[in-house]
């Protein structure tokens, strides 16, 4: 077993605080250790952060699909005035961690996964950190170091939260693999309201991005597997 292992079975009973600043602006906030030892630094998702930063507008709406304990709804809700967030994490234990950080903000909190329809699907519980869980139709990643448990959770769309919630400004989705599942699920959303989308992309579903310009966008910036994607009539 390698030593990063080790430290994550040791350490995902802990947790730590973390300060999200943009600008003049910032938010505490409580981050668990089973989910990414990255938080153990003083600086980890700059690339997110930056994407809020330039992409969040006053009064916006933003999906976080994937939002783990929160850090890219954070940094929505600090780069602009009256911010409204809806953040959906499955994992029952990560999300604890979402609902505490958020609380105080206008947000809205869902326990779900995003897929492409609603229902219920098995979420896979991996042996390493809990940022890797995925629902089983995907299959389990390598990063995940093999699985420890699944449980069923429910699952929504994009298409449905806009239809409850309203469209969003900018959507941002990080699934572990089930990016495609999300895609299907939000494109009448994609080609009727046109929002900014931030995607992180598989190798096994790079096509995804062909499917993607296909709807109407263009990437305007790739960093490894992150997309950002604007809608043509905005270029």
């Amino acid at each position: 077993m390698k030593l990063r292992q080790i430290a994550e079975i040791l350490l995902r009973r802990f947790s730590v605080n973390r300060r999200i600043k943009i600008a003049d602006r910032s938010i505490d906030l409580r981050l668990s250790l089973a989910s990414q030892l990255k938080y153990l630094k003083k600086d980890f998702d700059d690339d997110i952060k930056d994407v809020a930063r330039r992409f969040t507008k006053d009064s916006d709406l933003i999906f976080d699909i994937g939002a783990n304990c929160g850090v890219f709804s954070a940094a929505c809700i600090i780069s602009a005035h009256s911010v409204r967030v809806v953040a959906v994490e499955p994992d029952p234990v990560t999300f604890k961690f979402l609902e505490s950080n958020l609380r105080d903000y206008s947000s809205i909190v869902i326990n779900k996964a995003v897929s492409d329809t609603a229902g219920t699907a098995e979420l896979l519980i991996p042996n390493r950190g809990r940022a890797t869980s995925t629902i089983v139709t995907v299959g389990s990643s390598t990063q995940m170091g093999g699985i420890r448990g699944a449980i069923r959770v429910e699952t929504t769309t994009v298409d449905d939260l806009v239809a409850e919630y309203g469209p969003p400004a900018l959507i941002k989705v990080d699934v572990e693999g089930a990016e495609a599942l999300v895609i299907r699920g939000a494109e009448k959303t994609l080609t009727e309201h046109h929002p900014i989308l931030h995607i992180e992309v598989s190798p096994v579903n790079m096509r995804l991005v062909e499917l993607i310009i296909s709807l109407g966008y263009r990437c305007v910036k790739q960093q490894g597997k992150n997309f950002t994607f604007l809608p043509q009539k905005t270029i």
